[in-house]
C-alpha cells in the first residue's frame, strides 16, 4: 500500500516546496508590483493551485491504473 501512495507523496512535496520558495520571494516584490484592476485576489489563486494539484494527483493515478496492453507495457506509457 506505501508504493501506492509514493506518487502522490511526490506531488504533495513538490507543492509544499514551491509554496515555500514562492512565499519566501513574494514578501520583498510582490507588494510593490503596479497590478491591474482585475488580478485576481490570494485566495482565488490558491483555490486554482489546489485545484491544480488535486487533478495532478487524479491524473498520476488514471495514468496508474491503465491496464497492460498487448505487449506487455503500460498503454498510457
Amino acid at each position: 500500500m506505501l508504493i501506492l501512495s509514493f506518487p502522490y507523496v511526490i506531488v504533495i512535496i513538490g507543492a509544499a516546496t514551491g509554496s515555500a520558495f514562492t512565499n519566501m520571494g513574494l514578501v520583498d516584490w510582490y507588494p510593490n508590483l503596479n497590478l491591474p484592476a482585475w488580478t485576481p485576489t490570494g485566495g482565488i489563486i490558491g483555490g486554482v493551485w489546489i485545484t491544480i494539484y488535486i487533478l495532478t494527483m487524479v491524473s498520476v493515478m488514471l495514468v496508474r491504473n491503465v491496464g497492460m496492453g498487448e505487449d506487455g507495457k503500460r498503454q498510457s506509457f
